[in-house]
């Protein structure tokens, strides 16, 4: 969802050709298969999605990033589990009554937006 968001929001402001850097949590299970999956994007050199210039693993100690992403995920495990977020409910609009949209990393993520509206934009 993340890499998707960072795609809309580039999209959004016109700044596609920016590349990103990524920084995921050392130790969780599926740490190495997220760095995997972007190494394996990066050997396909596809200009039409995210443009990621740096990547890799790092701890959460000194790193607020990671911090802040960790309680994003907590947010989307609670949606996911319980059908709503109290966390998501904080940081979404009173209409979406603590929903979490997920979308893909490609453009079909920018059509899917402008239909429904991305939370934040008018």
């Amino acid at each position: 969802m993340i890499m998707a968001m960072i795609f809309l929001e580039l999209d959004w402001c016109g700044r596609l050709d920016q590349p990103v850097n990524v920084l995921i949590e050392n130790g969780h299970a599926n740490a190495k298969q997220a760095i995997l999956l972007i190494d394996q994007k990066q050997k396909k050199h596809s200009p039409e999605g995210l443009q990621i210039n740096t990547y890799g693993l790092g701890g959460k100690i000194g790193n607020p990033i990671l911090q802040a992403a960790d309680m994003l995920a907590y947010g989307v495990r609670e949606y996911h589990t319980k059908g709503e977020s109290y966390f998501a409910g904080g940081i979404s609009r009173a209409s979406q009554k603590g929903q979490l949209i997920e979308l893909p990393w490609d453009k079909s993520s920018i059509d899917a937006v402008r239909q429904e509206g991305m939370p934040g934009r008018s």
